[in-house]
């Protein structure tokens, strides 16, 4: 059985590995990474703080996601973060 991400990457004709996940929580992560995407954690006032500490990237916005993924950059893995700077972010609604 395939996932949704591996369907709509075969309607686009390109391997799950040219793909990337963009999520506000851990499923919408571990759902990309299950099939090769890269995946960027958006978090959201629905994230919970071990979503965000496993998350292999963290973005403060959809914004920032895109244009990460448009220029070839990564961003900080949720680890790397302050737990301090993560629960700031989420009181000032990081996602737009």
């Amino acid at each position: 059985m395939h996932l949704p991400q591996e369907a709509a990457a075969a309607d686009l004709g390109v391997p799950t590995v040219a793909c990337a996940m963009v999520g506000d929580i851990g499923s919408d992560v571990v759902a990309g990474l299950s099939c090769g995407m890269r995946s960027i954690l958006v978090p959201t006032a629905v994230t919970e703080g071990d979503e965000v500490q496993g998350a292999p990237e963290i973005a403060g916005s959809l914004t920032e996601a895109v244009d990460a993924l448009l220029e070839g950059r990564r961003l900080p893995a949720g680890h790397q973060l302050r737990p301090h700077a993560v629960a700031v972010g989420r009181a000032e609604g990081w996602a737009s």
